[in-house]
């Protein structure tokens, strides 16, 4: 019967593998995820493929301090760990924690040792012991039942370390490989061992010796002359190093053997976690079906309510209406069809409606009728379509509770009720015009409860003048739509799917054979197998072939660019051009994106279905579907507002730096002057490539870069990259006081706010875990930055919405990509739209420094060109 098994593994190693072997991941919040997201496939992984009986993860805590006293330049030529890579540790820990997989430190010592330690008990306890790490110092642990499993490249390839594979590898017994690193020392680790001795003299002295005991008491007998010198002269280094090298496996431990015994995962929790750091993939994979907690059980009174059946009912709806001098709340079911909806005069019954008359569509277009609802944009959008345009919102609890508390996953109207004033919606599902009277008839006491919250945290300024009036101009984008020529579309169709084609052709002739191009195994064996190119990563089932791989090799073959250029097209032509074309609404050919204004924590608004934020234009073929964007009849131009270095700006205002405040009221470059700054050359000496550099250190300080990003960034060395941003610190000191007064202040309230004082809370800028806490400064040195731009755009789009109206322009606002705001022009009306554009867009928010807005003109979105 063979023996239950204890798999070990090597916290920190891991991390570091899984680290380095994906690309810098993010979430949609900012947080990296490229190292759980790696640690947690390894993990996977391994639970499934190896079933271990007994289970525990170490890691390190702190300095190893025993070691220290003993050599302090113990580890001291290592870089410091990257922000990037130390702040994904807690999140680490969460899967294990949700895995309910032991997690063993000890102060003062590394994770090695808890490994050695548990090694050794395992075995007096008749267990197998698989060590799971990337780190080759563990060798030494390796014996008849101790195996180790060495990770090489990435977290899928592993290498199989038992004692007969440590003796071919090295001609050594494992526990001799200590007397081998006393001796050739570990420029890692920065043990010194002997100079002049490396791996091969090592093993030779060794194999003659037989321990270092016995080559340091009588070394003339196997060294030679050289080397019997270097033996003599560093005898003690090589005994300290050996002390350095050597793992202690007699460690006092909080937990025993018994305590590593496997535990089913909480399944629930861990899809939590994935959830959060939106680790899709990972989340597909979990065996169970994942299911919400149960809800509460109080329910909330409905109250009464009236269907609306004749025409009795309705002019007493219509009476209450016309009389009510408190704002009605609206409900309406839109996923079903046939639409209904409720409304709720104060005082009075809740009226349901299931026919739309056009009696109604009069009665609800009143713009004197004041409406209070949740998630009154996407109401209307839905009546519009029923003929119905809503008068300007009066109130709304999804846009207020988003402003009370941007970070929240979802703004749904049960759990507000529940969480803001103890109610909960749970009424029968089978009665839906129960259901919507009832949330109906919830939205009133709901909407006072968040306003006065509003009002408390000084909020109301932006609910009322920004975000209520915004969800009104939304609605009227969303229901104008974009024209798109699908005729254009499917001319690029046709060309694309030809040079695609084309491209195939090209690959086959390259490569020798025809072969699927989408297919990463028949793929990985033209590359690696036949036209032997260098393997950079392996996975489960072969050679990784994904992009990365693909960039890296390059140079090394023509055949690859041809494959990379192949993927960008056929991905432009399904995601854009087939998509588009798949969404443009028959009835008037526009494309109706839908605006979100509660998804992100910054104020910033997304788009999606389609998304037209995202419209690729890094490729030419890319840029060129642009074409198709154009103006509906009767308009002539495509008009395009686009901020000119908007965050900067915010930056110049925030922080009142003298040469930023400058630079900007002398209109000069300022990608230029932060380069002479920071190369101390003058404005006329600087390169595009200065200048491309000083860019990259701008906008890195915007949001918080560390040395290691830029220096990914900019394909430099991380001290090249730390020179630059303490040159830029230094030139720009008033940027500095800002980071360190913005962060003070975080501390100190708990949150930060915007120009226009939208917050955002930052739980964890106290916190003792330094990973946690260094993603909360940075959040906090971005946020009044890039939000602070966000309102700054959206208030401009509610005066020029205004204007528009107010000035009876036929000109309509189409688009908002980020900073830059899209319209549809008539010939008539282009200069005077410029002119007000221009003017509500620079004005919309003063600041210490001057607003640019760039306006281009075309007749469709890619031809734009500058207006004079």
């Amino acid at each position: 019967m063979p023996k239950p098994r204890l798999f070990l593994l090597d916290g920190h190693s891991l991390a570091f593998r899984a680290f380095y072997a994906l690309p810098l991941l993010s979430s949609s919040s900012g947080r990296y995820t490229n190292a759980v997201h790696g640690f947690a496939m390894m993990l996977t992984r391994l639970l499934e493929d190896h079933q271990p009986d007994y289970i525990a993860v170490a890691f390190d805590k702190g300095l190893p301090t025993e070691r220290l006293k003993l050599y302090a330049d113990y580890k001291g030529t290592r870089q410091k760990t990257p922000t990037e890579m130390s702040e994904q540790i807690p999140y680490i820990k969460q899967v294990l924690e949700a895995y309910r997989i032991p997690i063993l430190e000890k102060a003062g010592h590394e994770a090695d040792d808890i490994i050695g330690t548990l090694a050794t008990r395992a075995a007096a306890a008749g267990l197998e012991t698989m060590i799971v790490t990337g780190d080759r110092d563990v060798l030494q642990l390796v014996a008849p039942t101790v195996t180790v499993l060495l990770t090489r490249r990435g977290i899928t390839d592993m290498d199989v370390y038992d004692q007969a594979a440590v003796e071919a590898r090295y001609e050594l017994a494992p526990h001799q490989l200590v007397d081998l690193k006393a001796l050739m020392g570990d420029t890692s680790d920065n043990i010194p061992g002997i100079p002049g001795i490396g791996e091969k003299t090592g093993i030779r002295l060794l194999k003659k010796a037989g321990s270092l005991e016995a080559l340091l008491a009588h070394p003339e007998a196997y060294a030679t002359k050289k080397t019997l010198e270097r033996l003599r002269t560093y005898r003690d280094q090589a005994w300290l190093s050996y002390e350095l090298a050597t793992i202690v496996c007699d460690l006092e431990l909080d937990l025993t053997i018994p305590d590593l015994k496997r535990q089913p995962a909480d399944y629930q929790q861990l899809a939590a976690v994935y959830q959060e750091y939106e680790l899709k993939s990972l989340l597909e994979r979990l065996p169970v079906e994942i299911t919400a907690p149960d809800s509460a059980q109080a329910t909330l009174p409905v109250g009464e309510w009236r269907l609306v059946a004749d025409e009795a009912d309705f002019a007493l709806l219509a009476k209450m209406l016309q009389e009510a001098e408190q704002p009605v709340a609206i409900a309406v079911n839109s996923e079903e069809k046939p639409i209904c909806l409720a409304l709720a005069p104060a005082g009075g019954p809740t009226f349901v409606l299931t026919d739309i008359t056009p009696d109604l569509a009069k009665l609800l277009s009143d713009p004197s009728l004041q409406l209070v609802g949740h998630d009154l944009k996407s109401m209307a959008v839905a009546l519009a379509a029923m003929g119905i345009e809503l008068p300007a919102p009066a109130g709304d609890t999804m846009l207020a509770a988003y402003l009370l508390d941007p970070s929240q996953n979802n703004y749904d109207l049960a759990r507000l009720l529940e969480d803001h004033i103890g109610y909960n919606l749970a009424v029968a599902e089978e009665d839906g015009l129960n259901h919507l009277a009832a949330a109906c008839s919830a939205v009133r006491p709901l909407l006072t409860a968040l306003e006065a919250k509003l009002v408390e945290a000084d909020l109301d300024y932006l609910y009322r003048h920004i975000e209520l009036p915004l969800s009104g101009v939304l609605a009227g984008m969303e229901k104008q739509g974009v024209y798109v020529d699908s005729d254009t579309l499917t001319s690029m169709q046709a060309d694309l799917e030809q040079r695609l084609v084309t491209i195939m052709d090209e690959i086959y002739q390259a490569a020798g054979r025809e072969f699927n191009i989408n297919s990463p195994k028949q793929l990985s064996q033209v590359l690696f197998e036949e036209l032997r190119l260098p393997v950079i990563k392996k996975t489960k089932t072969g050679y990784s072939t994904d992009a990365e791989v693909l960039e890296a090799l390059a140079d090394e073959h023509v055949v690859v660019n041809k494959i990379l250029q192949y993927r960008q097209l056929a991905k432009l032509k399904s995601t854009y051009l087939d998509g588009l074309l798949q969404v443009i609404d028959p009835r008037d050919q526009k494309v109706h994106t839908t605006y979100h204004q509660t998804v992100t924590t910054t104020g910033r608004l997304s788009s999606s279905e389609p998304n037209l934020q995202n419209i690729p234009v890094r490729l030419e073929e890319g840029r060129q579907i642009r074409k198709a964007f154009a103006p509906s009849a009767g308009a002539t131009y495509i008009l395009t507002a686009d901020y000119s270095q908007i965050e900067l700006r915010i930056l110049a205002h925030l922080s009142q730096d003298p040469i930023l405040i400058k630079a900007f009221r002398q209109d000069e470059d300022i990608h230029a002057r932060t380069a002479a700054e920071v190369f101390g050359v003058d404005l006329a000496a600087v390169t595009p490539d200065m200048r491309s550099r000083a860019k990259a250190v701008n906008f890195g300080i915007v949001y918080g870069i560390s040395d290691y990003g830029l220096s990914r960034d900019l394909k430099i060395t991380r001290a090249e990259a730390k020179a630059y941003i303490e040159r830029y610190f230094q030139r720009y000191a008033g940027v500095r006081n800002y980071i360190d007064s913005v962060i003070e202040q975080a501390r100190r309230d708990g949150y930060v706010t915007t120009l226009l004082q939208r917050r955002r809370y930052l739980p964890n800028i106290n916190s003792r875990n330094y990973n946690l806490r260094s993603f909360a400064e940075r959040t906090a040195v971005n946020t009044p930055i890039q939000g602070s731009a966000a309102d700054q755009i959206k208030l401009a789009m509610v005066n020029i919405d205004r204007r528009l109206r107010e000035e009876g322009f036929a000109s309509k606002m189409i688009l908002q990509v980020h900073d830059e705001l899209i319209f549809e022009v008539y010939e008539s009306e282009l200069a005077s739209l410029v002119s007000l554009v221009r003017e509500e867009m620079e004005k919309a928010i003063e600041l210490l420094v001057p607003l640019r807005v760039d306006i281009k003109v075309g007749t469709n979105w890619y031809n734009v060109k500058p207006y004079k």
